[in-house]
């Protein structure tokens, strides 16, 4: 059952697009009550592996390929000129989501007029090794820190693995390409054009 009146459309950047992407794309299809939407897969650069992009669109998937390489930016202001929906998620293509993520981002924009982005809680998977622990406890971390600092209206909870937007806000947004940190950017510019940042 359809839980949201609000069209969506759901944006992937991806440079390497391998086996990862296109268990992102059958997550994201296989999430619970969002009703249709629009998936686009980006792809910067270097095509996707046939095998990956026969699956990747037997999955419902558009992929649009850019042969000139032009970064992750070229490809989220790509994804943004395509979107004509009320909702915009961007992720990325190795993100494993909870089967009622996308519909939380979807009731949190309906609920709360007044949120133009918002930022997915994104927790790294257990690691086995030494050095993937370090990088999990700095990742929890991080998270804290960016719990606790303004009551979580923050660039470091502003994570690009999974961002959502009103489309009328990002529309307004003026994104150089040679940004490095694009969740930080889109931040910031958010709050730029008047906008308010939910995690």
């Amino acid at each position: 059952m359809k839980i949201n009146n609000s069209t969506l459309t759901i944006g992937i950047p991806t440079y390497y697009g391998g086996p990862s992407l296109v268990e992102t794309v059958k997550i994201i299809q296989s999430a619970k009550n969002i009703g249709k939407f629009r998936l686009i897969v980006c792809v910067d650069g270097n095509p996707l592996n046939p095998t990956v992009e026969k699956k990747v669109k037997d999955l419902g998937a558009e992929v649009i390929f850019s042969p000139i390489r032009g970064g992750q930016v070229a490809r989220i202001k790509q994804i943004i000129s395509l979107t004509k929906t009320d909702l915009l998620i961007i992720a990325q293509d190795d993100v494993i989501f909870e089967p009622d993520t996308i519909s939380k981002i979807i009731k949190t924009f309906e609920r709360n007029p007044d949120f133009t982005m918002i930022g997915a809680r994104v927790l790294p998977q257990p690691s086995r090794t030494r050095f993937g622990k370090a990088l999990e406890v700095g990742a929890h971390l991080t998270h804290r820190i960016g719990e606790l600092w303004r009551n979580g209206d923050n660039y470091l909870l502003a994570s690009g693995r999974c961002l959502g937007f009103r489309v009328k806000q990002v529309k307004k947004f003026t994104i150089p390409e040679e940004v490095i940190n694009s969740d930080a950017y889109l931040y910031f510019e958010n709050k730029k054009q008047g906008g308010t940042f939910k995690h």
